[in-house]
């Protein structure tokens, strides 16, 4: 990626930070103007937020050059609302988390400490808000025992890795981050507004995707190649996490727009405008696992759409044939690369179960997959230089064991069977859970954010019964 592209990625980028301050701001209004009303009180925070975010935004601009100041002011606006609003902070923070502006500009040593000072962030106003309150009680399900539980296996398990060092560094980098979203959000979204906030958050992070994607499908000329996969940078590098994360994203953003635009037939037009130039750019991506999310989220669309039996069986089948012939015709990518790909995909999932049976407490160790992949493999000749198991659930087998794989798949299981029972109260979070972990079989997102994320705000509590729940 060319520096002038980057610039311009970046821009497209502060415009969709910008669009996430002021929407979190609407939204979290009444948590800012509640620690804004502490000025008038000694010994309250608010003068040190603002304090804070002054000085954030001035070193941004001594940091940055004219052209990304919107993106320190940004920066700076959110560590004021974000130390007056736990819920602005989670949000914000999840943002950049997948945005991820210092991988567009990774020579900039501004944004090369955001994470960090992200992470700052969030422990800050988390305390504050702990130490505000007398709430101290944590709602736990079983779910979030068995997120809990696969998070102390996946750590157990970097013991048996060949490189202890690196096997736990890379658990810190990745992992760590993922599991601190999670605990967050289960801690501080307690109500209907916190997880309406992260969902408009994801849906304006898509959408952001959108847009870059669009500019980079123009402007550069390797994607506009036969044949080429749209892919961005970073994290969503590939072009499979790209499309995974639109799964998740898109159907979030639909599901608030009924909310915030009241007119029906101009909510209706967006929506099927946004829609179009999602599924648009997953096309692009050439993932055949995230075409197959997107058939599972239509699946789950007509499931609460159609509601009857009679209804679901006469046109399901129908317009699933229709809409897969449809998408798989989409597909450019040569017969041979298709080939190749599937016949690796396959000895990945085998490598893994290998590596599961005969290894099945501890598994080979966090991070070891593609380290250990040529033991297990029948052959070595697979495509793609990065080797890994190309699915959720192998990927877990293989590195955690037995254990830790079950204690994933029974947090995912018992979050859909949440969002199953609410799917017509929430039918835009089912959408995306069904679409995403759909896809997810097919990628490695076992330590990504994007399932924790789903897991969390499946398990919110919007409108779960006490009897579901114990109280530590």
């Amino acid at each position: 990626m060319t520096l002038q592209l980057a610039y311009v990625i970046a821009m497209i980028e502060q415009v969709g930070f910008g669009l996430l301050v002021v929407a979190l701001v609407f939204v979290c209004w009444d948590d800012i103007k509640r620690g804004l009303l502490g000025l008038r009180s000694p010994g309250t925070f608010a003068p040190v937020a603002i304090f804070v975010g002054v000085g954030v935004s001035v070193t941004g601009f001594m940091a940055l050059n004219w052209d990304l100041l919107p993106l320190a002011i940004s920066i700076g606006a959110a560590a004021v609302f974000g130390l007056l609003s736990t819920r602005f902070a989670l949000c914000f923070s999840v943002g950049a988390l997948l945005l991820r502006p210092w991988e567009v500009l990774p020579e900039n040593d501004f944004l090369g400490v955001l994470p960090r000072g992200l992470a700052l962030l969030l422990v800050g106003t988390g305390l504050l808000r702990l130490r505000g309150t007398r709430d101290w009680r944590l709602l736990v399900t079983p779910e979030d025992g068995a997120v809990l539980g696969f998070a102390f296996v996946s750590y157990l398990s970097t013991f048996v890795a060949p490189s202890l060092f690196n096997s736990q560094a890379d658990w810190m980098l990745t992992f760590s981050k993922s599991l601190m979203i999670f605990v967050l959000i289960r801690l501080f979204a307690r109500r209907k507004s916190d997880v309406a906030a992260l969902c408009l958050t994801l849906g304006i992070v898509g959408m952001t995707l959108v847009a870059i994607t669009l500019y980079r499908m123009e402007a550069d000329p390797r994607l506009g190649q036969t044949g080429a996969r749209a892919d961005l940078f970073g994290l969503i590098g590939d072009p499979n996490d790209l499309a995974a994360t639109l799964l998740l994203a898109a159907p979030l953003l639909m599901g608030e727009l009924r909310h915030w635009i009241p007119l029906k037939a101009v909510r209706m037009a967006i929506i099927a405008a946004l829609s179009v130039l999602s599924i648009w750019v997953i096309v692009q991506t050439q993932s055949r696992g995230a075409f197959i999310g997107v058939l599972a989220a239509m699946a789950a669309l007509l499931f609460v759409a159609l509601r009857t039996p009679k209804r679901l069986l006469l046109a399901l089948p129908l317009i699933l044939a229709l809409s897969g012939g449809l998408l798989f015709r989409t597909i450019q990518r040569s017969e041979s690369d298709l080939s190749s790909s599937s016949s690796s995909r396959m000895a990945y999932w085998v490598a893994g179960w290998r590596m599961a049976i005969r290894h099945p407490l501890t598994g080979v160790g966090y991070g070891a997959y593609p380290l250990r992949f040529e033991e297990y493999a029948d052959s070595d000749k697979v495509e793609g230089k990065l080797r890994t198991a190309h699915s959720t659930w192998v990927l877990a087998l293989a590195e955690t064991g037995l254990l830790g794989g079950a204690l994933l798949v029974l947090a995912v299981i018992g979050s859909f069977f949440r969002v199953f029972k609410r799917r017509f109260d929430e039918p835009a979070v089912f959408v995306a859970f069904v679409g995403y972990f759909a896809a997810a079989t097919f990628l490695s997102h076992t330590y990504l954010l994007h399932p924790y994320l789903l897991i969390g705000i499946a398990l919110c509590a919007r409108d779960e019964r006490p009897e579901e729940l114990r109280i530590l």
